[in-house]
């Protein structure tokens, strides 16, 4: 039926048959989630528009109302109304049990248009217990040291973000529901208006994470940005020149490098703008020298402040929030080859000079290693998501 483990720990399983029915009614991916050894709740997507597209609103409730009579009718009860409205307004309805309780959710964006529709299973002790945000002091304790120098935050849980663009909720979910609080990538999705085939570039992961951290007594704190990918509202343009005379620095230092070393076929040819000598065409990666180009980073105090930053809240148990561009280094294995993305950096080694990170794809992506240069030279931002207490 297609269930693959989330993870290494196998603490999850997750499945996106195609012919899944549940009533006799298609419905989407099916997560179970296990402590102890037992399953501990089960989550179905009835209907999400980052899987499904859009849907008519009087389907929608239609389907809405035939989970509720399907459910009425095998548990032999009527449900209570369990309506939350934070991140998002969310109509529910719970049936409980002796052994178990059942929450059918649906949610519609300001626009009225259908955002997702679930349904979870869990115990009924765990339904009536709300979510409880770890205290910082907490955090450090899931801290991992390893005799190789591997330094790393253990337990952030996995979330697949699938086929769609949902990249940087699917890593602020995994965040959250590590600090202790159950929100999940369709609500954040909601709250940020995040479309499936949006929130790919640094200024649209930010402004959408913004708009979504602000509704969980949270912020956004970027460790550290190339400051070239920030909007214009945000700009100073005072820094922002500063940093066109520092790219300027570097690819002059990059082809005094390459003449150097006898790489001339790879020298960025250059011209002036406003007084600043930049590339004057763009750059691919087929054009440079990747191991120039990499020690020529390295060699920046921004490289020691980047890692100086993944150090400091790793040893916290804070996982970083990392915005890169995939495709300047080879990866193997993954969905996406090119062009935006965000994953989570989770631990570094220093005697490897080496971070430890994990991208929203499920199982084989949960934990994985690349040299720091590498990961430098292929970030646009760095953030954390800091609860406010």
């Amino acid at each position: 039926l297609g269930f693959e483990w989330m993870s290494r720990q196998k603490t999850s399983i997750r499945s996106a048959y195609p012919k899944f029915t549940l009533f006799e009614i298609p419905v989407g991916e099916v997560v179970m989630r296990s402590e102890e050894g037992s399953v501990s709740d089960l989550t179905i997507s009835l209907f999400n528009r980052g899987d499904d597209g859009d849907m008519a609103a009087a389907s929608f409730n239609e389907r809405f109302d035939k989970f509720e009579r399907a459910l009425t009718k095998a548990l032999g009860e009527k449900p209570r109304k369990k309506n939350r409205d934070g991140v998002t307004e969310v109509r529910g309805l719970l049936w409980v049990t002796d052994t178990q309780a059942f929450l059918l959710e649906s949610s519609v964006n300001k626009d009225g248009d259908p955002e997702f529709m679930r349904l979870l299973a869990k115990s009924p002790k765990d339904s009536r217990s709300g979510s409880k945000m770890k205290n910082r002091s907490a955090l450090r304790r899931n801290v991992i040291k390893k005799d190789n120098g591997d330094v790393y935050v253990e337990g952030v849980p996995m979330v697949d973000q699938g086929q769609k663009g949902y990249c940087a909720v699917a890593s602020a979910q995994r965040i959250f529901n590590y600090y202790g609080n159950g929100i999940d990538m369709h609500e954040l999705a909601q709250a940020a208006e995040t479309g499936p085939d949006s929130g790919t570039s640094l200024p649209e992961m930010i402004a959408s994470l913004k708009k979504a951290m602000s509704l969980v007594r949270s912020r956004v704190l970027i460790t550290y940005t190339k400051y070239d990918g920030i909007d214009s509202e945000e700009r100073d343009w005072d820094d922002y020149e500063r940093f066109l005379k520092d790219f300027s620095r570097d690819w002059k230092k990059y082809n005094r490098e390459c003449k150097k070393q006898g790489f001339t076929d790879k020298m960025v040819p250059m011209r002036e703008s406003n007084g600043i000598d930049l590339p004057s065409g763009s750059i691919t990666l087929e054009d440079i020298n990747l191991d120039i180009y990499r020690q020529i980073n390295m060699e920046k105090n921004e490289y020691r402040t980047f890692m100086s930053k993944i150090k400091q809240y790793v040893d916290q148990g804070i996982p970083v929030a990392w915005a890169l561009e995939l495709g300047m280094f080879k990866e193997e294995g993954l969905p996406q080859t090119g062009g935006g993305h965000m994953r989570l950096i989770i631990g570094y080694n220093e005697k490897t000079d080496e971070i430890i990170y994990s991208d929203s794809w499920g199982q084989g992506h949960d934990y994985k290693k690349m040299p720091s240069g590498n990961a430098f030279c292929m970030t646009t931002a760095t953030m954390t998501f800091v609860p406010n207490k």
